[in-house]
């Protein structure tokens, strides 16, 4: 939560307790979008949570400057897997990079044109 916050300045929009112990349902927004993403810990009770911890997560998120955001994920833990580099799509003019979280998931960041 932390890092999506901190880091990436994400809004929280719900921060709530749940029936399994030590886990909350926490969702987390881009400012200002409509879209939200959810954060969940592995836990015993939910074994096929587990599986997906730590793997690409197929998000794409939109920025302003692709390389101060990059600078931001490495100083607080996350890290640059690729990037940023010209987009292969696009005909070149958008950046992309392949970043991570601390904790492995996955993610893609863009810089429109």
């Amino acid at each position: 939560m932390r890092f999506f916050r901190d880091t990436l300045g994400f809004e929280i929009t719900a921060d709530s307790p749940t029936q399994f112990p030590n886990n909350r349902w926490i969702t987390l927004r881009p400012p200002g979008a409509q879209t939200h993403i959810g954060l969940f810990k592995a836990m015993a009770e939910r074994p096929e949570v587990a599986l997906r911890l730590g793997q690409q997560t197929f998000i794409v998120f939109d920025c302003d400057d692709i390389r101060a955001n990059c600078e931001r994920i490495t100083f607080y833990g996350g890290r640059i897997v690729s990037g940023p580099e010209p987009a292969h799509w696009g005909g070149g003019k958008a950046m992309e990079a392949i970043a991570a979280d601390p904790d492995g998931n996955g993610f893609v960041l863009v810089q429109p044109a």
